[in-house]
C-alpha cells in the first residue's frame, strides 16, 4: 500500500475542495471529481463529498442534448467527450468495489453523465489515431459496467483496424505525449477488461522502444514526433505509471528499472496513478529491476527514420523526417521539424539545421537514413520545375484551366498536363560520433545557391564568449568564417571545405509554407551560422566540453 499512500498524498497536496468549479472545462471537472473521491476514500474528510457533487453538477450543465460536452478545444466531439467518460467509468469501477453510502449521489450522477453520452460514442467518429483507442476504451468500460452489447460491438470495429504500432515499436504518431497519456493507458485498460493480451503486448513493445529515446537528463526524444510535442522536451517522469503497470503485470525487469528511474524524477498529484492502484493492487509492488545496459553503436528505429548513438555522456540523434516530402506540404500531424541532428554532452545540446535559397521550398529535410558502421548518412533530393506551354489537346477556349498545387504554390494552370524542366538539388550529410562530439560532412550537387548550416544551442539563453574566426552578428547570432569557439570555450568548431561568408545573404528561411502564413519554425535561441554555397562540400568537427 506504500505506493498508493504516496500517490494519494501527492493528490491531496494539490487539492482545495473550496476552489470554484464554474470556470473548469469538462475534463478538468472529471479530474477534480475523481481526485476528491479518491482522497475521501483515504481520509474521509467530510467536505470532500459535497465538493465532488458540486463539480459533477457543473459537469452535467456542460452536456448537450446528445450527451457530448460543450466545452474544450473541439466542439461536439465524441473522442474529447470520451476522455471524460473514461475517467468517470474508472471512478464507477472503483466505487463498484466498495459499499460507500456517502457516495451514492456521486455514483448516481456520474452514471447519469456517462449513460447520456452512450449513443454519441457508439455512433461518433474520430480525427486522430489515438482517438480510436480513447473512444474504444470508453465503450469497453461502458460495456463492462452496464453490459451494453452495442458498445462492445462498436469498440470491436475500431479495434479491428489493428493497433497502429510500427515495426520499430513506436505508435504511428511517434509522440511520447500521446503514447503515455492516451494510447498506452487505453490499450492496457482494454487488454485487462477484454482479456486481450495482444493489446498489452503492443504497449510493452512501445515501452521497450522508448528506452532508446531517453537521454542522460531523463528527457524523451521528440524530434520524430508527428504531434505538438515535436519541438518540446518531454520528461521521462510522465512514463512512470505506464512502465509500472507493465512491469507489475509481466514481471519485466527492464520496465521495472525504467519505472524506478521515471519515478525518481519527482511526482505530482496524478489521479490516474491513484485510480489504477485502487483497481489493481499489483502495481504497488515492482518486480526486481533489470539494469539497463548501454548498447555500443547506433540504435536505429527504422520506420521512424531515427538513429541514436549513446556513449557515456555523449548522445547523437539523427533523423530523416520524410513526411513533408511524402505529402508535399507542411501539415499538422506530420513530423515537420527540420532538425536533422542533435548532439548532447552533459547538459549542453546542439540542434543542426540546413537552410538554403531553393525556390522557397524550405530547409533540408532528408528522406533517407542509412547506417554503415559508425557513420549515419542522410540524403535528400529536392526539385522544382519550370513549365512548358500546354499541348494543343489540353488547350481550352475559355482558358478555364484546373487549379492545382505543384509542390510549391498553387495556380490555375493545369500543371499536371504540362511538360516541365526540372531544377534539382541533392544534399548528403554524413555524421560520425567522436569522443566528445561529431564529425559531419555535407556534400551538395545540382543548383548553385547559398546554403546556411545552423547550429542552434538548445536550452541556453546566450552565446557566451566567442573566439577564433567567429564574429557576432547580434546578441544571439554568430557567424563562422573559420575555426572558432563559443559558449566560453565549451563549444569548439573546426571547419574544412568551402566556407563562404559572402554566401550569407539571409538568415534561416522556413520556406513558403510558413512565410505565406506569416509564420516560422525558426529557433529563437543562440545560434552559430556556417555559410557556404552549393555545389560544394563542407567538413565540420564539433567538440563539446
Amino acid at each position: 500500500m506504500e505506493y498508493l499512500d504516496d500517490q494519494v498524498e501527492l493528490l491531496r497536496a494539490g487539492l482545495d475542495p473550496e476552489s470554484p468549479v464554474e470556470h473548469l472545462a469538462h475534463r478538468e471537472l472529471q479530474v477534480r471529481v475523481e481526485s476528491l473521491v479518491y482522497v475521501w476514500l483515504a481520509d474521509g474528510r467530510p467536505e470532500l463529498v459535497p465538493a465532488a457533487e458540486r463539480a459533477l453538477d457543473q459537469l452535467v450543465a456542460q452536456q448537450g442534448p446528445d450527451g457530448l460536452f460543450l466545452t474544450g478545444d473541439n466542439l461536439v466531439s465524441p473522442p474529447d467527450s470520451a476522455f471524460t467518460v473514461n475517467g468517470l467509468c474508472r471512478l464507477l469501477r472503483v466505487l463498484a468495489q466498495r459499499d460507500e453510502p456517502e457516495l451514492e449521489a456521486v455514483r448516481d450522477t456520474a452514471t447519469r453523465v456517462v449513460v447520456a453520452c452512450r449513443d454519441a460514442l457508439v455512433r461518433g467518429g474520430v480525427h486522430t489515431p489515438n482517438h480510436r483507442w480513447e473512444i474504444s476504451c470508453a465503450l469497453v468500460q461502458l460495456w463492462h459496467l452496464f453490459g451494453w452489447s452495442d458498445c462492445l460491438e462498436r469498440a470491436g470495429e475500431w479495434l479491428a483496424e489493428g493497433v497502429d504500432l510500427q515495426e520499430d515499436g513506436l505508435f504511428s504518431e511517434r509522440s511520447p505525449n500521446y503514447a503515455v497519456h492516451v494510447s498506452g493507458p487505453c490499450l492496457l485498460d482494454m487488454a485487462r477488461l477484454l482479456d486481450r493480451a495482444d493489446l498489452a503486448d503492443a504497449v510493452h513493445r512501445n515501452l521497450h522502444a522508448t528506452v532508446d529515446l531517453v537521454d542522460a537528463r531523463d528527457l524523451v526524444e521528440t524530434i520524430q514526433s508527428r504531434r505538438q510535442d515535436q519541438r518540446k522536451d518531454f520528461p521521462l517522469s510522465a512514463y512512470g505509471l505506464l512502465y509500472r503497470r507493465v512491469a507489475a503485470a509481466t514481471g519485466c525487469g527492464l520496465c521495472s528499472a525504467m519505472a524506478v528511474r521515471a519515478e525518481a524524477g519527482g511526482g505530482r498529484g496524478d489521479v490516474d496513478a491513484v485510480a489504477q492502484a485502487l483497481l489493481d493492487a499489483r502495481i504497488g509492488t515492482l518486480p526486481p529491476a533489470e539494469p539497463t545496459q548501454a548498447v555500443a553503436g547506433w540504435r536505429v528505429l527504422t520506420t521512424s527514420r531515427l538513429a541514436v548513438w549513446q556513449r557515456q555522456s555523449l548522445r547523437v540523434v539523427c533523423h530523416a523526417p520524410s513526411d513533408v516530402a511524402r505529402l508535399g506540404r507542411v501539415a499538422s500531424g506530420t513530423s515537420a521539424d527540420p532538425t536533422f541532428a542533435k548532439v548532447s554532452l552533459g547538459d549542453l545540446t546542439l540542434g543542426f539545421r540546413l537552410s538554403r535559397s531553393f525556390f522557397n521550398l524550405g530547409p533540408y529535410r532528408p528522406t533517407e537514413l542509412a547506417v554503415d558502421g559508425a557513420t549515419v548518412t542522410l540524403i535528400e533530393r529536392v526539385e522544382s520545375h519550370y513549365y512548358q506551354p500546354l499541348p494543343p489537346e489540353a488547350i481550352r477556349g475559355d482558358a478555364d484551366y484546373d487549379l492545382e498545387f505543384e509542390g510549391r504554390f498553387a495556380a490555375q494552370m493545369a500543371f499536371s498536363q504540362r511538360a516541365r524542366d526540372t531544377v534539382s538539388l541533392e544534399t548528403t550529410v554524413s555524421v560520425v560520433p567522436g569522443e566528445r562530439g561529431v564529425e559531419m560532412h555535407l556534400r551538395t550537387r545540382g543548383a548553385g545557391t547559398g546554403q546556411l548550416l545552423e547550429l542552434a544551442v538548445l536550452g541556453e539563453s546566450a552565446l557566451g564568449e566567442v573566439g577564433g574566426a567567429v564574429r557576432l552578428r547580434d546578441a544571439r547570432t554568430a557567424v563562422a568564417e573559420g575555426d572558432g569557439t563559443l559558449l566560453d570555450g565549451r563549444m569548439s568548431v573546426r571547419l574544412g571545405g568551402e566556407v563562404d561568408a559572402g554566401a550569407l545573404t539571409s538568415d534561416y528561411h522556413p520556406g513558403e509554407a510558413y512565410t505565406f502564413l506569416g509564420g516560422t519554425d525558426a529557433h529563437a535561441g543562440p545560434r552559430l551560422l556556417v555559410p557556404f554555397r552549393s555545389p560544394s562540400s563542407l567538413r565540420l568537427v564539433l567538440t563539446l566540453s
